[in-house]
């Protein structure tokens, strides 16, 4: 085989593998759990860069106390 023919075969199989990681990475783009809404992404966006307004749970009972606080 001449030096032409081993590139050529060599392109070959990496046109071949730059498909099949294509074809993975396009499979992959879908969130399992669903889209989120984009009003509900700009919210979360911006409350996390505003440090003061983000809350750390310890317990389940601490999360539901202030979640049903903040409801009422």
């Amino acid at each position: 085989m001449n030096k032409l023919a081993v590139l050529e075969s060599e392109v070959q199989k990496l046109r071949q593998e730059v498909a099949v990681l294509r074809q993975s990475v396009e499979l992959n783009q879908t969130d399992p759990e669903g889209e989120y809404r984009p009003e509900f992404v700009e919210e979360i966006l911006k409350i996390s860069k505003n440090p003061g307004k983000l809350t750390e749970f310890t317990t389940r009972q601490d999360f539901m106390s202030r979640l049903n606080a903040e409801s009422s």
